[in-house]
């Protein structure tokens, strides 16, 4: 039954109703009543960020956009390949349209970043030669997976959920959940 909401048409009336600087529990409400499927809203709306949460975190949103575009311009001038530009240009993307689902991948790139030249800087501790380029792009992927992992959460929090007991009908005692946006 769920296959016949329109995910994207859902999707696309979502955004429009957030750049208006409607609330998120107001446009959660608005399109239960409309589409009747509260789950599957509740799993849309918990990825669009709130025209408040973008204003208020908006800032650190491009903070992040800079520190993942200089590690990339690091990497391409220092190694250029397609695998490189493709990852890259695929998180910047991700950052700037602020799609959260792309936030997780942003972390874990950083993650294994921060991994690889801290092996790289302990198996070369005799030559103690570390160029002033590779402490910086260390230091720009630990700013970009703490950016990442906060911004996630401080953009798009996750919605609180219930169950609620009613009365149908026919006299049966039920549950429904419902879901409360924070903005």
């Amino acid at each position: 039954m769920a296959e016949l909401l329109n995910k994207k048409e859902v999707r696309k009336e979502a955004k429009e109703l957030l750049k208006q600087g409607v609330c998120k529990q107001q446009v959660f409400k608005t399109l239960v009543e409309k589409y009747k499927y509260s789950i599957e809203i509740a799993n849309i709306l918990t990825y669009l960020p709130s025209q408040k949460a973008i204003k208020k975190y908006g800032i650190w949103n491009y903070v992040l956009l800079g520190v993942i575009c200089l590690t990339a311009l690091f990497f391409l001038f220092n190694s250029p390949n397609i695998s490189a530009i493709l990852w890259f240009g695929l998180l910047i993307y991700g950052v700037i349209t602020m799609r959260i689902n792309y936030y997780i991948w942003v972390s874990i790139l950083s993650f294994f970043l921060i991994t690889i030249f801290v092996v790289h800087m302990f198996y070369n501790q005799g030559g103690n030669n570390y160029s002033l380029s590779l402490i910086l792009i260390l230091i720009s992927n630990i700013i970009s997976l703490i950016l990442s992992i906060w911004l996630e959460f401080k953009l798009c929090p996750k919605p609180k959920e219930e169950k609620v007991q009613y009365t149908n009908s026919e006299g049966e005692q039920k549950y429904k959940m419902t879901y409360q946006f924070k903005d």
